[in-house]
């Protein structure tokens, strides 16, 4: 048919797995707001509460950068 294309994708896993924190909040913000508490991370990355949360999300990030079906949802 020539109204439509079929697209092959792939995710380099081990390079995503090696994606340093910078990276992933680099990556996410081209797409999405930076939430404050990931901002006051960044601001002080050893402040106690903030650093474990702000460690979750971005590991989040992680997996969803890295997952070709939660991208396509969005």
């Amino acid at each position: 048919m020539s109204n439509h294309y079929h697209l092959v994708l792939r995710v380099d896993i081990d390079k995503a797995t090696n994606w340093s924190e910078a990276n992933i909040i680099r990556r996410w913000k081209r797409i999405y707001k930076i939430p404050t508490v990931v901002q006051q991370y960044l601001k002080n990355p050893k402040a106690t509460g903030i650093r474990e949360v702000a460690q979750d999300i971005i590991e989040k990030w992680r997996r969803r950068l890295s997952d070709i079906s939660w991208l396509m949802r969005c």
